[in-house]
């Protein structure tokens, strides 16, 4: 669940200025509440969801507002609070009730219901279609190895052990592979606990395959030789012309962006970049550099840092953001991935914007696209790291990007609720109400510390 604050443009009123609105948006449905407050639309500053001081009661109408956007934030909180217990009952209830071509509850024909067929009924109940693909593959590798499985009344610890047997024999040293294989098996029984086909006595006991957090990290050492190699890589290839130097550019510039997930990142477009010059003090910089009387006073005051701000959507929440980035450290990557290219250009060319790909085509298209990047990462990483004997490295994908801005910022002592503000580590009505959004001048800061480590 979100909630924003929005300048509905959909309805112009009659003096010209649109109503300000309260968005609550929630498992794809959106609600609007009216704040009986309006602007024009030049008045509103859409990068920080409010009413401009170009508007003379810009401070009064941004006071009501809030008022209304923490109170309606409060009330929400404050049901899923006091009604969790209820809402998870009636959450569940549809599976209690679903009807069988026969006419039978699924509770009364659950003795006839096979693993292979609680599958199907958790593929059914999933939204986001990339946790169905994942429950799709798991169906595949089951059904190949057992058929439809046993009866659900019949899922027991030896079942279990049988099953983990040949998990280890199919995956003998894939780690990632058994992560998601048992994750899923998991999942899947305490599903058909919770719908009522598998006693919730039933206990099942399964290593833990997993990711730990240090799987994933890169200190601030590894992220410094990624830079070098990087460095090295482009000064023989400044157009990004060779795969390496590219995969490793993309590594950069994927951290420069706080860790956007591999998807999130391929879907930005050339259009999504807006350059902008932040400054320190935000009053009207134009003025201090324009006027000579006020020069001295602009060189004691103000700080500036050329950044750039890309608008874009959390592929996981569905939240808009706003991302910024110091713009000297990556403008030897931006430069070569905008030669020549339109606004709805996308910014990296592993999409054709003129085809129609389905939800999975695209998803395929994606994958085999960073799963190459990845090799040639590693690649280059294996050959600088031969030519300094560094030693030992671990493979990598793009998702470490994500846990080597964190690490890397944490280091600099940037305060921990910043930096989950920054990578999106929101989850509940409180964070995303009441927790203040990070300015685009504290995320160029943050940018600019965490490039001077390494530049």
């Amino acid at each position: 669940m979100t909630i924003s604050k929005e300048l509905f443009l959909g309805k112009e009123l009659n003096d010209g200025s649109y109503p300000v609105l309260i968005r609550i948006t929630h498992q794809g449905k959106v609600k609007r509440i009216s704040t009986s407050v309006r602007c024009r639309k030049k008045d509103w500053d859409a990068s920080r969801n409010c009413i401009a001081s170009s508007d003379r009661h810009f401070k009064l109408k941004n006071e009501t507002v809030e008022a209304l956007f923490r109170r309606i934030a409060g009330q929400i909180q404050k049901d899923i609070d006091r009604h969790i217990y209820d809402n998870l009952e009636a959450m569940i209830s549809p599976f209690k009730k679903f009807k069988s071509s026969k006419n039978e509850t699924m509770e009364s024909s659950s003795a006839e219901m096979t693993f292979v067929d609680l599958i199907d009924r958790k593929i059914e109940a999933t939204v986001s279609l990339n946790t169905r693909r994942g429950y799709e593959s798991f169906k595949r590798y089951f059904s190949t190895h057992f058929d439809k499985g046993p009866l659900c009344t019949e899922i027991s610890q030896a079942f279990a052990n049988k099953f983990l047997e040949t998990m280890e024999k199919s995956y003998s040293g894939k780690d990632a592979m058994r992560n998601l294989i048992v994750s899923k098996f998991k999942t899947l029984v305490n599903f058909g606990k919770e719908c009522g086909v598998i006693s919730s006595n039933v206990k099942i006991n399964l290593p833990k395959y997993r990711f730990t957090t240090k799987d994933r990290n890169l200190n601030t050492e590894e992220v410094y030789y990624i830079f070098s190699a990087f460095n090295k890589a482009i000064s023989k290839d400044r157009n990004l012309k060779k795969t390496r130097t590219m995969a490793l550019a993309l590594f950069i510039l994927d951290m420069a962006f706080q860790g956007l997930a591999p998807v999130d990142l391929a879907m930005l477009k050339v259009g999504s970049l807006n350059y902008k010059t932040l400054y320190s003090i935000e009053k009207n910089p134009k003025k201090y550099i324009s006027d000579p009387k006020y020069k001295e006073e602009y060189d004691r005051k103000f700080e500036s840092i050329e950044s750039v701000i890309i608008n874009t959507v959390r592929k996981k929440t569905g939240q808009p953001v706003n991302i910024v980035s110091a713009l000297a450290p990556i403008s030897s990557i931006l430069e070569p991935l905008t030669k020549k290219k339109k606004k709805d250009d996308y910014l990296i060319s592993c999409i054709d914007k003129s085809k129609n790909y389905s939800p999975t085509q695209r998803q395929n298209k994606l994958a085999n696209f960073f799963n190459n990047m990845a090799k040639n990462l590693n690649e280059a990483l294996d050959d600088y790291y031969e030519e300094h004997n560094l030693g030992h490295r671990e493979r990598i994908s793009y998702y470490f990007a994500r846990h080597a801005f964190c690490n890397c910022v944490d280091s600099l002592d940037v305060p921990r609720n910043l930096i989950q503000s920054m990578v999106g580590h929101k989850n509940t009505v409180l964070e995303t109400s009441y927790l203040r959004s990070v300015s685009h001048w504290e995320q160029a800061m943050v940018s600019r510390n965490f490039f001077n480590l390494f530049i």
